[in-house]
């Protein structure tokens, strides 16, 4: 499903990417979406184990806190070296893109994982 909803944004940003120069490009975004599927893929994996070992809270956060960092890593990077933000702009709008996406979609697989009942769950409240 990730992967699906990484190619469906793919394909809707396009025909921007095609317009644009520079990282901005198609393969800026090839890139950013690499970027953002392996951090997807990471967070809910991450977030699916912890889930069923711990609690459901330390998965969404654990996954959330993956998802995060490898975009903010790139986006700190483009900074530290000094390029300016009107060369990249179109780059991090298509992480951002990505990110939203890939945050919509995790976050729906999360609530449905949570709320699936447990075999551990008394269905009776004595």
């Amino acid at each position: 499903m990730l992967i699906a909803c990484i190619f469906a944004v793919a394909l809707a940003l396009t025909p921007i990417a095609f317009r644009q120069g520079g990282s901005g490009g198609p393969l800026g975004l090839t890139i950013a979406a690499a970027i953002c599927l392996f951090s997807g893929l990471g967070a809910e994996c991450l977030s699916h184990v912890l889930t069923r070992l711990s609690s459901p809270l330390a998965g969404q956060l654990s996954g959330m806190s993956i998802r995060m960092f490898l975009p903010l890593c790139v986006c700190l990077v483009l900074a530290l070296a000094g390029f300016s933000g009107r060369e990249n702009l179109a780059f991090v709008c298509y992480l951002l893109a990505f990110y939203i996406a890939t945050l919509v979609l995790e976050t729906w697989l999360a609530v449905k994982r949570v709320a699936e009942p447990s075999a551990t769950l008394r269905h009776s409240t004595r």
